[in-house]
């Protein structure tokens, strides 16, 4: 059996700020620390009925949390001591080390069924170029095959660990290495999601059923209960945090690479077409892309076996203003670069794709209802993924 390397999402790379002993990815927050902040603030709402500076506290909490990952003007990252922690296999991590992995869902099943020894993860820098990230994908995998003696390996990317893996395709060492390529649940096109961010089309009123999708019904409730004492605080709270947001994506080749490609060429002469040097990058990334497709065939007629894990039918994120942004995990419905034909069936939120005039592979499976971030949780995707690599 090959090993497989599974290029995780964003979110599940440990990322190391300077020193072992200090992560950027996932943020240390002080849960002390944060009460006895915010408490004041609170309390001071309670009883004057207005904002008191919660939402400039908020604001500043998670600007400090995303600081590690901005870019200057040019897409350089500003923080060059931020890296990863690569090692062989699972096998040769403690058991503490194991226990952060294991939180990357489904990665048990895949070590349970396929073995420790046999299942990698690459973690990444998750702002960083993603051709950069691709380039040092490509290395890993060779160091890989050089270290275990083996001519291939299989790969998994799991949602926007395919923009790493799509850069990682134009190097020729790269695909003949692979003997089989998955991608689950990964916004081969872009997200509609970004456009609407780069829009600053987002409709920050439905930020509460946005908190109440993501949050447990305990925390998302002093929330919504906050903002029916204060109207608008919701609002002004997710208004002030997304432009910030934007205002750092605007700036970084990773986020660009999930701008769908029939919004791209209008978005980057509109956003980049003062800054040659970061749209110089986002060019690169772009050709790939659209050029996936091709790409994709080639690795099949050189004997690559190419599988698709896709999903639809639940929204991914409430705030966003396009109405068929849908768990973003095949591509929008309407991107012409992979041209997917996706009809709706009898039952709601269930649609079928025609793989064979898209341009995806026959082997594209696709599981309605299922979202996004659910996608390795549930047995309906993992167990047929994982037998895909058995065999």
């Amino acid at each position: 059996m090959e090993p497989v390397v599974i290029v995780p999402g964003i979110g599940y790379s440990k990322i190391f700020n300077g020193n072992d002993a200090l992560t950027a990815w996932p943020p240390q927050l002080d849960p002390e620390s944060f009460k006895k902040d915010f408490m004041g603030l609170l309390l001071k709402m309670s009883l004057f009925r207005k904002d008191s500076g919660f939402s400039d506290k908020l604001r500043e909490l998670v600007g400090g949390v995303l600081a590690p990952f901005a870019a200057d003007s040019c897409g350089v990252p500003v923080n060059d001591e931020l890296y990863v922690k690569r090692y062989t296999s699972f096998s040769s991590l403690s058991a503490e080390e194991k226990a952060v992995q294991y939180k990357l869902p489904g990665v048990q099943a895949f070590c349970d069924e396929l073995g420790e020894e046999n299942v990698l993860v690459f973690p990444y820098v998750f702002s960083a170029d993603p051709l950069e990230n691709g380039r040092l994908l490509a290395e890993y995998v060779q160091q890989v095959c050089v270290e275990r003696g083996c001519e291939r390996v299989s790969l998994l990317a799991v949602g926007c660990g395919s923009t790493v893996v799509t850069a990682a395709l134009a190097d020729e060492r790269f695909t003949k290495r692979l003997a089989k390529l998955a991608f689950c649940f990964s916004p081969l096109d872009g997200s509609l999601l970004m456009s609407d961010l780069f829009l600053d089309s987002f409709n920050y009123r439905r930020s509460g059923s946005f908190l109440c999708s993501i949050l447990s019904k305990e925390d998302a409730g002093m929330f919504v209960e906050l903002d029916g004492m204060i109207p608008g605080l919701l609002e002004t709270i997710f208004e002030k945090i997304f432009t910030d947001v934007r205002e750092m994506f605007l700036k970084m080749p990773a986020a660009w690479a999930l701008c769908p490609s029939d919004d791209y060429a209008d978005l980057s002469e509109e956003l980049l077409s003062e800054n040659l040097a970061l749209r110089t990058k986002t060019d690169a990334f772009q050709f790939l892309r659209v050029h996936l497709p091709e790409t994709l065939r080639n690795l099949q007629a050189n004997g690559v076996r190419v599988h698709i894990f896709s999903g639809s039918g639940q929204s991914f994120i409430a705030l966003s203003e396009s109405p068929d942004v849908v768990s973003d995990t095949l591509v929008n419905t309407s991107s012409s670069a992979l041209n997917p034909s996706v009809t709706e069936t009898a039952e709601p939120h269930n649609y079928e794709i025609d793989v064979q005039k898209a341009c995806l592979p026959a082997s594209t499976r696709y599981f309605a209802g299922i979202s996004h971030m659910k996608a390795l949780r549930t047995d309906e995707v993992v167990v047929p993924l994982v037998q895909l690599f058995k065999d």
